[in-house]
């Protein structure tokens, strides 16, 4: 098995102080699934599962692990919002929405736009903002370099944001965003994937991005 990344590394890139009540400890993935079971799954948690389990047929959201219990760092985000002239449309089917609409994720259009032949072309890193619709906001909630990419997301309710994940050594994660106690928690899955292809290409090609 390859060295698993310590995703703490992870955390000093997005985050700013541990709660050290938590910190310390690995603590098995319960709660949140023992929830999600309780009602339907997210449509975008199914599709990202089912991607990686057609090469890890054991690959389970229970196997994952809390690794760290952070306070947010947010800083004021420079991406265009979708109320705003300059924002691109491309960008408008990637945006995750709140149950109540009135705020929605954007971690795809500071990571990657479109060359002349309408192909994306992907930056090194990768900012993760939320923009606020009525108050007019756009705050950067993460930012992750090369070895760490966000994948997927979804609400799990109106105040609570989940980011789906995966490393360069294919060691998959995801964050849990509590906007309320403005605390982030961060799990791990305990061991690396096969993996052959590329999830957010496939989901740009799904919508007709790529391949020219």
């Amino acid at each position: 098995m390859k060295k698993i990344i310590w995703i703490s590394v992870l955390a000093i890139m997005a985050c700013d102080k541990k709660l050290p009540a938590e910190s310390s400890h690995e603590k098995k993935v319960t709660d949140s699934v023992s929830g999600l079971q309780r009602q339907p799954l997210p449509e975008n948690l199914v599709r990202w599962m089912d991607f990686y389990r057609a090469e890890n047929p054991d690959f389970n959201f229970s196997g994952f692990t809390l690794k760290d219990s952070l306070q947010m760092m947010v800083r004021a985000g420079n991406v265009p919002a979708v109320y705003e002239e300059d924002f691109e449309e491309v960008y408008k089917k990637f945006l995750i929405y709140s149950a109540d609409s009135l705020k929605y994720v954007d971690f795809h259009s500071y990571h990657w736009s479109l060359d002349e032949n309408q192909n994306p072309s992907f930056e090194a890193d990768q900012q993760v903002n939320l923009v606020d619709m009525e108050k007019k906001e756009i705050s950067q909630i993460a930012f992750f370099g090369p070895s760490f990419t966000i994948e997927e997301g979804y609400w799990e309710d109106d105040s609570t944001i989940v980011l789906l994940g995966n490393t360069y050594e294919k060691v998959p994660f995801y964050m849990k965003f509590d906007l309320e106690e403005k605390i982030q928690k961060i799990y791990q899955y305990p061991d690396t994937l096969t993996v052959s292809g590329n999830y957010t290409e496939m989901r740009l090609k799904q919508h007709g991005i790529g391949g020219n």
